[in-house]
């Protein structure tokens, strides 16, 4: 008499999305580490700039679920203090400077 054994495993590709997940939030957790010691206690740091918003950003793209998941995309690069935000205020840095200069 056989009995089926039923094998309690995780898919190989669900736990490859799972690890590669993670990494892109890690990196968001350091930029905005790396922010919060800066504004609390002066600490300076250097910032992983974009990585973590766009590797989030291809990570969740590429899930294997319905359309609708993939319009999430954007999320990471908005959350991430080292992607969108950090560019935004590079370019109104660098445009307050050529301002200030032309009006001189």
């Amino acid at each position: 008499m056989e009995t089926d054994s039923i094998e309690h495993s995780i898919p190989a590709e669900l736990l490859v999305i799972a690890i590669t997940g993670l990494i892109p939030w890690f990196v968001i957790a350091v930029n905005w580490r790396i922010v919060w010691r800066n504004y609390t206690k002066g600490e300076t740091g250097s910032l992983i700039p974009i990585i973590g918003g766009l590797s989030g950003a291809f990570v969740i793209w590429n899930l294997p679920t319905t359309s609708t998941v993939r319009w999430f995309w954007w999320i990471p690069l908005v959350i991430d203090c080292g992607s969108i935000p950090l560019l935004l205020t590079t370019v109104l840095f660098w445009t307050r400077k050529i301002l200030d200069r032309w009006r001189e």
